[in-house]
């Protein structure tokens, strides 16, 4: 871009952006060096850092090298804690739902003695804890929305870098996949305890 549209740039984040750009008048912020060929970029930048004092010489695939890392750290950070309120939400959900269904099991029992099938008992507990699922991913997402929606300004000054919201379509991707994710977490929570119940004879659940 030329100087002009830099300056036109930092007058218009004033009221655009989330934090105002600030272009100092009659200053260079930096300088691009084109490498004469036959000469290693890395050399020149490290000659550079060495001759001229208060310096930083960058190498241009470095560039952007420390915001890489800092997204792709912040990234496997969150996968690793993800992967961690997953198991311990499986292991909460299977203790519940295992109480739920023990509060159930005199009228469970009556159900198979009428004459309803194990399948039938399964299915029964099954969608109970489907439906909670459902509801319980729909009020999620809509917290989340109003969250990002009222804070994205402030996860962006917390985290260093711009905070774009996803076009339509991912967007409805991702919620879609995370209401899967909990309708699946808590059909496998769900089963176990489903399972052991329906077996049951309706005598010892009575």
């Amino acid at each position: 871009i030329t100087l002009p549209t830099a300056y036109a740039m930092a007058r218009f984040s004033r009221t655009n952006a989330v934090k105002p750009l600030v272009i100092p008048r009659n200053r260079v912020s930096s300088v691009m060096i084109r490498v004469a060929a036959g000469q290693k970029p890395t050399s020149v930048a490290r000659t550079i850092g060495d001759v001229v004092p208060g310096i930083t010489a960058i190498v241009r695939p470095q560039m952007f090298a420390a915001y890489r890392a800092q997204i792709g750290g912040l990234l496997r950070g969150m996968v690793v804690v993800l992967a961690l309120l997953l198991s311990l939400s499986l292991a909460v959900m299977v203790l519940l739902l295992s109480m739920a269904a023990n509060e159930r099991r005199r009228e469970l029992g009556v159900l198979r003695a009428l004459g309803a099938t194990r399948g039938a008992v399964m299915f029964t507990l099954l969608a109970q804890a489907l439906v909670l699922a459902l509801a319980g991913g729909l009020a999620g997402v809509a917290v989340a929305a109003i969250g990002v929606g009222l804070f994205h300004t402030l996860i962006a000054a917390k985290l260093g870098f711009p905070f774009l919201f996803p076009s339509t379509g991912p967007l409805v991707a991702q919620i879609t996949i995370g209401l899967a994710l909990a309708l699946t977490a808590v059909g496998l929570a769900a089963a176990l305890p489903a399972l052991r119940i329906s077996g049951q004879e309706p005598a010892v659940s009575m």
